[in-house]
């Protein structure tokens, strides 16, 4: 996904200049100002709400840079740029059907852009549609434009779709292309973990973290296949890693109060789940966990409440299963300590 601001060839040229040059020495406060001043001098500018639009969603602010890009649109429907920011501004917001709509779009006003084919296949990804998601990766790798991050992107999917060797086949030539490629690695490795082969999935996970230290979802991926390997100490270390990089990393969060409980360190764990649930209140496995850490404490209201809250979250049939047995014997527990 990329962000590119436009150049204007109306009346408000200079300022709209001028704010690009601010964009791009990273003054987006002083851009935002010039690009105003573009569009009151000029408020049929649509490059001007575009570039305005940028800035904002860089600024924190993705509601009004929606905004500007829907003024942009109406101002001119042909404009590709607008409507692809649009989507990224969308997907950023995690409204990927609506996302997705708006990188149709900007592809058919400009078919040439043929990297735009990552974004909408990531979107597709993310929206359980992978047989579409490896049509545009495919279509992109045919016009022999594909990056490393097009084969990256085919592995995700093709791993996601259980077609782990053919995963592996695409992270190796994204890494042919770019050995320093560090999602790559994590990918691999975590194709490699799901496979069971743990120790193929350590080596590239400690090549990807090797190439950049600073890359949270690499430490969280590679604390959880520690803990899987039962090293909850090493397994602590590499999730505070990652939190230390991304305190907000709410996966990270789960992960480390997993590895708690797996030493019996409930309080700490329950801790890590509060942060977790903060962070991301839809993870079901989060409240499933919380609630059987609180029910081991013998908080039995608590822990019910947790657990009957992950149930209505429509978890998988196996989570499912395993939420029913811990409601179930909490719920004989609880009635046991009543009647002594």
């Amino acid at each position: 996904m990329t962000r590119r601001v436009t150049n204007s060839r109306n009346s408000s040229t200079v300022l709209n200049d001028k704010g690009n040059d601010l964009f791009l020495s990273g003054k987006f406060d002083q851009a935002l100002k010039c690009y105003n001043k573009a569009i009151k001098k000029n408020p049929n500018d649509y490059l001007a709400w575009n570039n305005k639009g940028v800035v904002l969603e860089v600024l924190g602010d993705p509601t009004a840079a929606l905004t500007c890009y829907d003024r942009s649109i109406k101002l001119n429907p042909e404009f590709e740029l607008a409507w692809y920011d649009k989507a990224n501004t969308l997907r950023s917001l995690g409204k990927f059907t609506e996302s997705l709509k708006c990188y149709d779009k900007a592809i058919a006003l400009s078919p040439e852009n043929v990297d735009w084919l990552n974004d909408k296949g990531e979107t597709l990804h993310v929206l359980g549609k992978y047989k579409l998601a490896l049509k545009c990766y495919d279509q992109l790798i045919e016009t022999e434009s594909a990056s490393e991050v097009t084969y990256n992107n085919k592995g995700v999917t093709l791993d996601a779709m259980e077609k782990h060797e053919d995963a592996i086949k695409n992270y190796d030539i994204a890494l042919k292309m770019d050995s320093k490629y560090e999602v790559a690695w994590i990918n691999k490795g975590n194709s490699f973990a799901i496979q069971g082969k743990f120790g193929q999935a350590l080596k590239c996970y400690n090549k990807g973290l090797k190439i950049n230290a600073g890359y949270p979802i690499g430490w969280n991926s590679k604390a959880d296949l520690l803990l899987t390997m039962d090293k909850p100490n090493d397994a602590i270390k590499c999730y505070d890693n990652a939190l230390e990089l991304a305190p907000d990393f709410a996966e990270a969060w789960k992960g480390k109060g997993n590895a708690l409980s797996s030493q019996g360190k409930f309080e700490l764990a329950i801790k890590c789940y509060d942060n977790a649930i903060a962070l991301d209140p839809t993870d079901v496995e989060t409240w499933a966990s919380k609630g059987r850490a609180l029910g081991v404490l013998n908080r039995y209201n608590k822990a019910l409440r947790c657990l009957k809250k992950a149930r209505t979250m429509n978890p998988n049939p196996e989570l499912r299963e395993q939420i029913d047995e811990l409601i179930d014997m909490f719920g004989y527990e609880r009635k046991a300590k009543k009647r002594s």
